[in-house]
């Protein structure tokens, strides 16, 4: 539940209505180690800087956009929900403005950002329902189809029967929209036993 003594509206400011922050900032380094800091609301206004600064100075940011993501993971899992949703709108706003090679060079920290994702959206929590799947959809969008089916297959049979029922829909999602050269994809790296696998699981 969300604390009722703080005004916290202005940490969910659509991406469409932020504003650049003022030229005499604190630097990027202190505000994306403030994503961590041991004071909630520090770590709210801290991913809200990130959101404005890279929604109007990407550039100057590139540089910690990779480390940015890492905090922002970890923060959707923060027991405090206004945490958990800033996070996930700025993992969002990072996700749509860089590249796959920038932020994903690194095979273990794409599953786990793709793992917590969808951790989060199985979670069940409606008022985190719209921004995990927005997070969720920018992940897809980022990284490559091939990759994405290798990342996904990768995490397929977790215990969780909604988090398996996440990752069959977003492949499924995926498949359809590059139907021919994903089908190759599967065929190429997984054997025709884990295909069969993946079409006959059972969700529940």
């Amino acid at each position: 539940m969300e604390p009722l003594h703080v005004d916290h509206s202005h940490w969910y400011t659509p991406a469409v209505e932020l504003t650049p922050l003022p030229e005499e900032v604190t630097p990027f380094t202190d505000i994306v180690a403030a994503i961590c800091d041991e004071d909630w609301t520090q770590t709210c206004s801290a991913l809200l800087s990130v959101r404005r600064i890279v929604r109007h100075d990407p550039d100057a940011f590139k540089a910690h956009s990779c480390c940015a993501l890492g905090k922002c993971i970890v923060q959707t899992r923060n027991l405090r929900s206004v945490v958990c949703k800033t996070a996930l709108l700025c993992c969002t706003e990072i996700l749509e403005t860089y590249e796959e090679e920038l932020l994903f060079s690194d095979e273990d920290f794409n599953i786990e950002v793709l793992s917590k994702l969808i951790e989060v959206s199985s979670s069940g929590k409606r008022f985190l329902a719209q921004q995990s799947h927005q997070a969720l959809q920018a992940f897809l969008n980022c990284v490559s189809p091939k990759k994405f089916i290798s990342f996904a297959l990768s995490v397929v049979e977790h215990p969780n029967p909604m988090f398996r029922s996440i990752v069959v829909d977003l492949i499924r999602e995926l498949l359809w929209s590059e139907r021919s050269s994903m089908l190759q994809v599967l065929q190429l790296k997984y054997s025709h036993s884990r295909i069969y696998m993946f079409n006959r699981m059972q969700l529940s």
